[in-house]
C-alpha cells in the first residue's frame, strides 16, 4: 500500500491511505445494511414482507440513479485526475467515465430488477399455494 499512497500524493488526488482503507472497510458494512430488510436472518429484524421488499428495491433505484445518472451524462470529466493518466483499454477519461456511470446506472439496475422479479415471483408462487384447487371447496380459514 506505500506505493498507492505515495502515488496518490504525487497525482494530487485527495483522501490518504488511511481513508482508502476505510472506504473499503466500510463498503462491505453498508452492503450488508442494504440487504438486511431483504436477507435477515435474525428473528428480531425480520426481513419485510414480500411486497415491502419489492418496494423497497424499487426506492433503492432512486438514489442510484441520483449518482449514477450524472456522472453517465457528464459532458466533462468531474474527476479530473482521471484525465491526467493513460486508460489501459485506450478509452478517453470521457469515455471511461461515461462506461463507468453506465455501468452503475444500467447494471446494477438490471441487477436490481431482476431481484425484484425473483420476490414477485416467490410471492406469486406462496399466493397460488393458498388458492383452492379446482373442484374442491376452499379450506375454512382457522380464525372463523
Amino acid at each position: 500500500m506505500r506505493g498507492t499512497n505515495s502515488r496518490t500524493q504525487e497525482s494530487g488526488r485527495p483522501g490518504s491511505n488511511r481513508d482508502v482503507q476505510l472506504g473499503q472497510l466500510s463498503g462491505p458494512l453498508w452492503g450488508k445494511c442494504a440487504w438486511w430488510p431483504l436477507l435477515s436472518p435474525l428473528p428480531e429484524l425480520p426481513r419485510l414482507t414480500y411486497p415491502g421488499q419489492m418496494l423497497y428495491l424499487f426506492m433503492l433505484l432512486i438514489p442510484m440513479a441520483a449518482v449514477s445518472a450524472p456522472i453517465a451524462l457528464a459532458p466533462t470529466v468531474i474527476y479530473p485526475w482521471y484525465a491526467a493518466e493513460a486508460h489501459p483499454l485506450g478509452l478517453t477519461p470521457l469515455a471511461d467515465q461515461e462506461l463507468g456511470g453506465l455501468l452503475m446506472w444500467v447494471g446494477a439496475g438490471l441487477y436490481l430488477m431482476c431481484v425484484f422479479s425473483l420476490i414477485f415471483f416467490r410471492w406469486a408462487r406462496r399466493e397460488d399455494r393458498d388458492e383452492p384447487v379446482a373442484g374442491r371447496p376452499a379450506a375454512r380459514p382457522s380464525w372463523g
